[in-house]
Formats: C-alpha cells, sequence, structure tokens
C-alpha cells in the first residue's frame, strides 16, 4: 500500500509484542495520540515514533529521545504489567515529554510551558477537540475489534494528582497542583543509555496516514538509531515517577523479541 499523505503529527507508533494485552495497549497509544493531535497542532510538536516501552527502572515514565524523534511512554503498571496506568497519567506524560520538544532541562521556562499544554487540552478536552485520527490495525486473518470506549482506558488522576476530565479540575487548579509537584522533579530526566529503550525486535511499528489507513513498517535498527543530521548525538529526556530519578547504568529494557505481523489494510 502506498502511502500519500501521512499523519501530520505522529509518523508512527508501536506497542510491545509479547506483553499482554496488546490491543488494548495499542488502542490506548492510539487514544493518547488523538487526544493531542490539536494540541499539538498548535504548538507545530512533530513525532517521529509514539511507542511503548516498559523500563525496569520503575519510577521512569517517560522518554524523548532528540526532540520529538522519539516518544516512549509506560503504559502498564511497573508490578504487573497486565494492569495499565490510569489514561490521565499516560496523558499527563505525553504532554511532559512533548514539552521536552521544545525545552530540555526542567528549569522555569520548561514548567511553565508545561503548565500552558495542561490548560489548553483541559479546555480542548471539555470542548471535545480533535485534529486528525489515529486508525485500528488489525492482525493477519483476525476481524477488527471494535474501538475500546475511551473510558476503559483508566482513571484520571494526572500525575501529582491533576486532572483533565472536564468539570473535575480547573486549569488552576492544576497549574497549583503541578507547582506542588515540581519541588520532587529536580532529577525527573537525564541523559540515558540507548539500553533503556526497547529493542527493535520487540515493537511492530504502524505508519498512519491522514485517510486512517495504517501501514506496517518494519524498521531496522540502523533506521531507528539513524540521526537527521550527521554526527548527531542522542539526547534523551526522562520522566520519573520520583525525585530520584533514572539509572543512567541500569539495563531497563526487555530481551528482544520478534515483532508480530499485523495487516494494516
Amino acid at each position: 500500500m502506498v502511502v500519500i499523505q501521512k499523519n501530520a503529527h505522529i509518523n508512527q507508533v508501536a506497542v510491545m509484542q509479547r506483553k499482554p494485552k496488546r490491543e488494548y495497549a495499542l488502542a490506548i497509544l492510539k487514544d493518547i495520540a488523538h487526544q493531542v493531535s490539536l494540541l499539538m497542532r498548535e504548538n507545530k510538536f512533530k513525532v517521529g515514533q509514539l511507542v511503548e516501552f516498559y523500563p525496569k527502572n520503575k519510577q521512569l515514565l517517560g522518554m524523548n529521545v532528540n526532540g520529538g524523534a522519539k516518544i516512549m511512554l509506560r503504559l502498564r503498571q511497573p508490578f504487573d504489567e497486565d494492569q495499565f496506568l490510569a489514561r490521565e497519567q499516560i496523558l499527563g506524560t505525553m504532554l511532559h515529554e512533548l514539552t521536552h520538544n521544545l525545552h530540555g532541562p526542567h528549569n522555569a521556562i520548561f514548567y511553565k510551558k508545561l503548565d500552558e499544554l495542561m490548560a489548553r487540552q483541559w479546555v480542548i478536552e471539555q470542548r471535545g477537540l480533535f485534529d486528525g485520527f489515529i486508525g485500528r490495525g488489525r492482525k493477519l486473518g483476525v476481524q477488527p475489534k471494535a474501538k475500546i470506549p475511551p473510558q476503559r482506558l483508566g482513571g484520571n488522576v494526572l500525575n501529582g494528582g491533576s486532572r483533565l476530565v472536564p468539570g473535575r479540575k480547573s486549569a488552576k487548579e492544576m497549574a497549583s497542583e503541578a507547582a506542588e509537584k515540581r519541588a520532587k522533579d529536580a532529577q525527573w530526566c537525564g541523559r540515558s543509555k540507548v539500553d533503556e529503550e526497547p529493542a527493535v525486535q520487540e515493537l511492530a511499528f504502524i505508519e498512519i496516514d491522514s485517510e486512517c489507513e495504517e501501514v506496517e513498517q518494519r524498521v531496522s535498527s540502523e533506521q531507528v538509531t539513524h540521526n537527521a543530521d550527521a554526527g548527531q548525538q542522542n539526547t534523551t529526556q526522562c520522566w520519573s515517577s520520583t525525585a530520584e530519578g533514572p539509572h543512567p547504568d541500569g539495563d531497563n529494557s526487555d530481551a528482544a523479541q520478534e515483532p508480530e505481523v499485523i495487516d494494516l489494510t
């Protein structure tokens, strides 16, 4: 299948193929991508790959590689991979990592922008606004399943206790709670090694176009590690759930796994 026009904001999504409830994980990832689509358009955010990861560092929630070339999100509970994090917690991580597209260090400028994104996302969800659509994929020989209702994608608590659900908490309350959490976040992110990322063999990438069609994309190690500019150093921003931050020397990736074939017609 030839893709004429790709999704304007996120080129590819992928979930870990040997984890349980893969279809559900993929639905979560697509829902998050859909929820932030208008916010991404307004801020001209671009993400090459939006990927599930399950780092052994149980405090690590998300990573941003090279200013949005790849964003990785933890979808599952660190002590039980059958259980998923609350939808709003994952969404909060996504907003945090998108902020790293613009600002690397956790300084006043970073948090000011993050507060703006959180407040705007609250308004967007209250009004039910979106831009674009993330379609559904299916395995070969399997009929497409019904779309998972959004309310099944988890709870509504954002990292630090904030909420993005309309009518629950205001943008001012969200900003206040975010400010309280900042004192614990001095070491949320930092430089990390590539072994914190899931192995390429663990993932089956899905390429999405603006007509809601999906194309399976087998990505080699060379494609994943290649930088647009020759000699560019990989820089990774990490988001941890506590002030302890990531463990740079830890092995946070699962063993290599074969990708699952997906029919994307």
